[in-house]
């Protein structure tokens, strides 16, 4: 939608910078046309074996083993007991009251 299109405007060097980035968010290395459906099928497939297999669909197994080679072909130092070993915290939300009642919450 326009919304889309304005802040991917914004970024739109960033986003054909990056090969990954580009693949996912541009359509032949520009901003796709206003009703362009943008599809991510790995994404989906990780979200199906989180429903699938809760914790360990995300923290174990294949999509971790992705996680892990990502963050340390970028440099990281995460490793896969890292992710296995993680639990969440739930915390309260961060708030902050902005102009015209509206307001700012992030984790």
């Amino acid at each position: 939608d326009a919304v889309y299109r304005q802040r991917a405007g914004w970024r739109l060097a960033a986003l054909r910078d990056d090969a990954e980035s580009a693949r996912l968010f541009l359509a032949a290395g520009e901003l796709p046309a206003e009703g362009h459906r943008l599809r991510q099928p790995e994404l989906a497939e990780t979200l199906e074996r989180l429903a699938a297999h809760g914790h360990d669909g995300f923290y174990r197994g294949e999509v971790a083993e992705k996680l892990v080679e990502g963050v340390r072909a970028a440099g990281g130092i995460w490793t896969r007991e890292d992710l296995a070993g993680y639990r969440t915290v739930e915390r309260e939300p961060l708030r902050f009251a902005l102009a015209d009642g509206r307001e700012l919450i992030g984790a």
